[in-house]
């Protein structure tokens, strides 16, 4: 349900923004998405049923080839356990932020990523929760200082 111009507006449809942050680096040679560190947060879906999620942080690698290297994206999955419940969201190359890495020197170099994703027809008032995953195209993966927020949206 979309808010408009006269409609009264419900504490529900402006939720405090819930934010999640972790420092811990993670690193795997895996090339299907691991959360590596459990890392994410539990929402309430609001009365719009639309919400903004923005996630990143550090994603890097230690291949030595100039190439696409790593993914971090973002799973959703209904109930307030992090890693838990069904999958409302499926982590995806299309929903990641990537890490191409610039040169062929040895040890990981890290840049910082970030993406925003708006998702829309969550049934107001449910419990969800959002949880970053990281994978490797080649090489190993690193990730740290991880971050996710997620805001109500009116979609």
């Amino acid at each position: 349900m979309a808010i408009h111009a006269g409609d009264l507006i419900h504490a529900a449809d402006r939720q405090i923004d819930v934010i999640g942050l972790t420092a811990t680096n993670d690193t795997s040679a895996s090339t299907s998405y691991i959360t590596g560190t459990s890392h994410g947060v539990a929402f309430t879906a609001p009365t719009s049923g639309a919400v903004l999620i923005r996630f990143g942080g550090l994603l890097g690698s230690n291949h030595n080839v100039s190439t696409l290297c790593s993914y971090l994206t973002l799973q959703v999955r209904a109930g307030a356990t992090v890693g838990s419940g069904a999958l409302v969201l499926t982590a995806a190359d299309g929903n990641a932020c990537r890490y191409y890495k610039p040169n062929t020197a040895a040890g990981y170099h890290y840049s910082h990523v970030e993406v925003p994703y708006l998702l829309t027809g969550l049934t107001p008032g449910n419990d969800h929760n959002v949880q970053t995953l990281f994978r490797a195209v080649v090489g190993s993966a690193g990730v740290a200082q991880r971050w996710v927020t997620v805001s109500s949206a009116n979609a």
